[in-house]
């Protein structure tokens, strides 16, 4: 596997991991505030 090849299966896994976290968090975050805002 060259470099540059390395480096953008690196970036891509980077951004795929990014986006799952702060997916995730929104989802808590949501299900927090409206368990919240019922009690």
């Amino acid at each position: 596997m060259s470099d540059t090849a390395l480096l953008l299966f690196g970036g891509a896994v980077t951004l795929v991991v990014f986006i799952g976290i702060i997916a995730y968090g929104m989802l808590t975050f949501g299900r927090w505030s409206n368990r919240d805002a019922s009690n």
